[in-house]
This record gives C-alpha cells, structure tokens and sequence, in this order.
C-alpha cells in the first residue's frame, strides 16, 4: 500500500466533493491514516484465532483486530467483508469468536464466498497458488455463518442493503 499516494488521492478527490471508499485488510501499519481522510471504508476479517489468521496470511490478527475497532468507532460507514474459507473459519466455533468480536464493531458485515478467480494472477507471476487445493465453501457454510453472526445482534449485509 502506498499511502502517501492514496491519502492524496483521497484528499484530491474529497476537495471535489466525491465520496472516497477504500477497501483494506486493516493490517498496515498506516492504516488508521485514513481517518477523517475518506468517507467510507471496507475492512477484511478473515479469521479471529490468531494461529489460523497466521497460518492463512503470514502474520498475526492482533493488528487487524486493534484496528477494525478504532475504525468502527470513527467511521459512520464501514463494512466488514468475512470471505468464508474452508478450514479456516467456517466451523460453529471459529464463526462464533468472530461474532464475538465483530458484535463490538456494531457494524454491518457481509458474507462472501472464498473463490479462485486470483489463482490466474499467481500463474502470470510463475507463483504456486497456495488455495489450489482448497474446496470451496457452499450455502451451508454461508447460512450457518449467517445465523451465527445474527445471534449476536450483527447486521448482515446484503446487496440490497445498500452502503
């Protein structure tokens, strides 16, 4: 990320009263820059137990975590995308720490499907794509996130919501 870039580019595009949105994994260092500099923002939450969030991304969710909640209290609109991945947290009790958390958000959170539309960019790039093996998840794990996240009170976004 390159956040002098962006953080002018929000500010150039603000002056001109446009909303800004950016979507991040909230795991920068920078990324609580963006504060009072864009309108809306879209945060990832992948997992809540630190040893699977390591596991899927190469560092630990403390970051993440000490961040989506400073941004939940200072953005009027944030959503929080959940890409259900199998084997890492689409089980009841993974689902149900991340509803835990995200229920301190208090904000909407919308559910979506892992996919392998990037593996063609890791080819292109002569990379292994480390999801090749991974199933994808179905209705079943979409609803039962659903209901879970719902037992906590948590809003669950869907297109028609609106943002």
């Amino acid at each position: 990320l390159q956040m002098d870039e962006l953080l002018w580019i929000a500010d150039t595009v603000r002056r001109q009263k446009i909303d800004v949105c950016v979507e991040s994994n909230a795991s920068t260092p920078h990324f609580l820059q963006l504060i009072n500099r864009i309108d809306r923002i879209i945060c990832d939450f992948k997992c809540d137990t630190t040893q699977r969030h390591q596991f899927l991304t190469g560092w630990d969710n403390h970051i993440v975590k000490q961040q989506l909640s400073v941004a939940a209290k200072s953005f009027e609109h944030m959503l929080i995308h959940v890409p259900l991945i199998m084997g890492i947290n689409t089980d009841q009790e993974e689902l149900e720490k991340m509803g835990k958390f995200l229920a301190t958000l208090d904000h909407p959170v919308e559910i979506l499907a892992m996919h392998h539309w990037g593996e063609a960019k890791y080819r292109a790039l002569d990379l292994e794509y480390p999801m090749q093996s991974s199933p994808l998840p179905g209705e079943a794990e979409k609803h039962l996130a659903q209901d879970i996240f719902r037992s906590f009170g948590i809003e669950i976004y869907e297109k028609t919501n609106g943002f």
